[in-house]
């Protein structure tokens, strides 16, 4: 490779081999940064796996270097496996095995067998799903789990105990395949959504921490430390780990449902270091006094697992179902604007101007025509002229083009000005601390909502005053409409009608949030949100 530093493409959907942790990262990362990251991540992983051997057993409780190589192989295309594989994981597992005085050829055996199983791995993932898609889909994660955690696992293990027979660490082919199994597989479990979740979407959470978000995040891995690290002293009978899910299982539902897979897996990971080390140390609950505590210590783990992480990938699904519903909604309204605009600019320019010239024409035959033949031409002009305004009127109200002239403040001033004369309503519009300009799709979703508001009070109200208030609260530009109507009982009224939906939808498709509030004779409001940084977002 002559630059290393070069742009991969960006994600295709289904397209696995042209993406990289660089452009999925927001090209924060080169192939320099990955390589040392998964080098040290490795290094880390291994010793992690080494600390956590109980000396009268000698077999690991997790090993973790083989789902971190698997990790970062699927967040880069396949061309540069290599560089990862040659030039961090060989010399770091080299560095840690000797350190730890293993012989060299089993190093090299456990080598051959590590990396075969993450290449494996992350091979058969790669081509059965989407990367993006793995823990945000449940058919893709489904997916995951067969084959990341227990299909690979179940061979890479036999293979390993088949190369370890040929060296004095065999403890019986059996025994070596059980030893090497599990703690793999609870590592994949573990570590594997850790790693690609905080790597495709970290800088987007970075992007949206603020200080609420830290103090709700600190105070969940309090909670989480202290119940896990409390419960450790606690009884040592088999049933005490099964009480630690009672009492671990509260925190790590509220991390699934407020910091998704990534947040989850990760308070997972801490559990796991905390437990396996209580175990290792013969603390607590895990007296490991034969292998079967052993495989009951990782088979714990794994139950305590796999349900949040179920349950978050199914958020995160839910998720991007909505935002995909929210997408096609928003997309239909533009279309629908955009249908709106091309009609209204046919009445404008066609039919408005074609009306003008017939008006013309007809002032030309007054001079040619008698008395009475004139007047008549006279009343046909009045009608001409009156259709034309209603064509422009027409015009305007599909595509209010003023929006572009006079900004938002000056188009519902001119709308409540309008209704009120038309519709013999009191409407106050007021408005305060509105930035200028606005964001085109908003200011159109803004006076659509109040069109639609308005046009209901005219219709079902009965009302005789109207509030317009349009203003900044807190991070958010707020609409409400009040009127002094007849009320209605809003869940009859939803079902009954489009027109509350379709304000619904159009706020919701920039960024925000509607609410209604109403009771019979006692008047209606309607109160919409967008949030500042949608409303501020295209402007210069």
């Amino acid at each position: 490779m002559g630059s290393t530093t070069n742009t991969v493409r960006s994600f295709d959907v289904g397209r696995y081999e042209e993406d990289s942790l660089a452009n999925r990262s927001g090209g924060s990362l080169n192939t320099e940064k990955i390589t040392v990251l998964a080098g040290v991540s490795y290094l880390v992983a291994t010793i992690i796996g080494f600390t956590f051997i109980p000396t009268q057993h000698g077999i690991f409780i997790l090993w973790p270097p083989d789902a971190v190589l698997l990790a970062f192989l699927l967040l880069i295309p396949r061309r540069l496996w290599w560089v990862i594989m040659v030039a961090a994981v060989l010399p770091t597992h080299l560095f840690i095995q000797l350190h730890y005085k293993i012989p060299f050829t089993t190093a090299m055996e456990w080598f051959i067998s590590n990396t075969g199983e993450a290449l494996l791995g992350a091979y058969l993932i790669s081509r059965m799903c989407d990367v993006a898609e793995l823990f945000t889909e449940i058919r893709a994660f489904k997916r995951f789990l067969l084959v990341g955690v227990l299909g690979v696992p179940v061979i890479a293990s036999l293979i390993d105990a088949g190369l370890v027979s040929t060296t004095e660490l065999d403890h019986g082919h059996w025994l070596t395949w059980t030893t090497r199994l599990f703690p793999n597989m609870l590592a994949q479990l573990i570590i594997i959504p850790m790693i690609v979740t905080w790597c495709l979407e970290g800088k987007s959470w970075i992007g949206e921490v603020n200080l609420k978000r830290c103090v709700e995040g600190a105070a969940l891995l309090t909670c989480l430390v202290s119940l896990t690290i409390g419960a450790i002293p606690f009884g040592i009978s088999y049933t005490s780990e099964f009480q630690l899910v009672f009492l671990a299982l509260p925190v790590l539902l509220w991390a699934t449902l407020r910091f998704g897979v990534g947040g989850v897996s990760t308070c997972l990971l801490i559990i796991s270091v905390i437990v396996c080390w209580a175990a290792t140390n013969r603390q607590g609950s895990f007296p490991l006094s034969s292998l079967a505590d052993v495989i009951h210590v990782q088979v714990y783990l794994c139950l305590l697992s796999l349900p949040v992480l179920f349950l978050g990938v199914l958020l995160a699904q839910h998720s991007r179902t909505q935002a995909s519903l929210r997408e096609s909604k928003a997309c239909l309204i533009d279309s629908q604007e955009q249908e709106r605009r091309r009609i209204a600019r046919e009445l404008h320019d066609g039919i408005g101007q074609s009306l003008a010239l017939l008006q013309l024409e007809l002032a030309g035959l007054e001079t040619e025509c008698s008395p009475e033949t004139k007047t008549r031409i006279q009343s046909i002009g009045k009608q001409v002229i009156e259709v034309s305004g209603v064509a422009r009127e027409i015009s305007h109200g599909l595509h209010p083009s003023h929006l572009e002239y006079v900004g938002l403040r000056g188009a519902l001033k001119e709308l409540c000005r309008i209704f009120g004369r038309d519709m013999s309503l009191n409407i106050d519009f007021s408005q305060s601390m509105i930035p200028d300009p606005l964001a085109p799709e908003v200011s159109l979703s803004v006076y659509r909502v109040t069109q639609e508001a308005l046009h209901n009070v005219s219709k079902y109200s009965h009302a005789r005053n109207v509030g317009v208030r349009l203003q900044l609260v807190g991070n958010a530009l707020v609409l409400e409409v009040q009127d002094d109507g007849i009320g209605f009982v809003i869940n009859h009224q939803r079902s009954s009608g489009i027109g509350i939906s379709n304000m619904q939808e159009r706020i919701e498709a920039v960024g925000g949030r509607m609410s209604i509030k109403s009771a019979q004779l006692q008047g209606t409001k309607i109160t919409a949100s967008v949030p500042l940084k949608r409303v501020l977002r295209r402007c210069a």
